[in-house]
């Protein structure tokens, strides 16, 4: 497995993504093995490790080493790769630019791609924020503006407009997923205009964001996993976190890998399927207004029945 910047212990998405993967293998009586990238120069070199080290399935995480995968995929067509969070169509080859790859007419034969209707649990937690602010002004500390990243803020926008369309949200985003200085500083600037609920979808930036909230007593959002577990020292401010089960996913992936049932293609993971959702409100439960969980209730009761629909702009 080759992580995204941010570590193995970015109380998040790497950690969850390999926490998911390594029990799996383990479970299978499968080797595992994986590698950390520093930076995004990183990417090609971590998967040419693993191409070398004879690994039969090299799982790539986050949508960033898209370029890398493909790449790596069509030069090595005897190994099957596994991409979290980006989606390549099966059966199309794609050149070493893979501009084309970056649409679902394009693809390659030897990569299954898992992807997450993020949109729907930030959608349920833009109407949890909505409803529950009393500034009507919310805060969102976004990460690089990548295909999961605007899912997430686009949901969670219509999903506080769902409820008060004049609401004031302000969205800051941050070019890199590993800066949690600069993510606390910019959930200070956001405090400061005035927001009394922060959103903070940008990975290990992300955590300077909740500890920001947490230091100021500004309610938040966390994100990816259950941020109340993984981030105690944000839990008074904590009222849920947009979940993506990317733990599931990747243990999914790896279990259908030792039977011999792994295809490529694409795997999308939704509400319905349990793959995204929110997060229990934990010691919030009980503080929450009764018309806010009742929102929320609804509105996944309409997404679930209507997957389809439309959460991002």
């Amino acid at each position: 497995m080759a992580l995204d910047t941010g570590g193995d212990k970015d109380h998040g998405y790497n950690e969850c993504s390999l926490r998911g993967a390594q029990k799996a293998a383990e479970t299978s009586g499968l080797d595992f093995e994986y590698m950390v990238s520093a930076t995004r120069k990183d990417y090609d070199k971590n998967i040419k490790a693993l191409i070398d080290a004879d690994a039969d399935l090299i799982f790539t995480i986050g949508s960033t080493q898209a370029d890398a995968t493909a790449k790596a995929a069509r030069r090595y067509p005897d190994h099957h790769f596994v991409i979290m969070d980006y989606a390549f169509s099966p059966g199309i080859s794609c050149p070493d630019t893979v501009s084309d790859c970056y649409t679902q007419e394009g693809g390659l034969a030897n990569v299954t791609s898992i992807v997450f209707k993020e949109d729907q649990p930030a959608y349920l937690g833009g109407t949890l924020a909505a409803c529950m602010s009393e500034s009507q002004n919310l805060g969102i500390v976004a990460g690089d503006q990548i295909p999961p990243v605007l899912r997430l803020v686009s949901g969670f926008e219509n999903g506080a407009k769902s409820i008060n369309p004049q609401i004031n949200i302000q969205t800051i985003y941050i070019p890199d997923f590993d800066d949690e200085e600069t993510g606390y500083q910019v959930a200070r600037k956001l405090i400061s205009n005035g927001a009394d609920i922060l959103f903070c979808p940008a990975g290990k930036t992300g955590l300077g964001g909740l500890k920001a909230a947490a230091e100021f007593n500004v309610k938040a959002l966390g994100v990816d996993v259950d941020q109340y577990i993984t981030v105690p020292s944000a839990r008074h401010v904590l009222i849920t976190s947009v979940m993506k089960n990317v733990d599931v996913a990747a243990g999914a992936i790896v279990e259908k890998f030792a039977k011999g049932t792994l295809r490529c293609g694409v795997y999308e993971f939704d509400l319905k399927s349990h793959g995204v959702g929110l997060a229990p409100y934990h010691e919030w439960e009980g503080k929450i207004p009764q018309k806010c969980t009742q929102l929320v209730a609804l509105a996944s009761k309409k997404i679930v029945l209507n997957p389809n629909r439309s959460l991002s702009k």
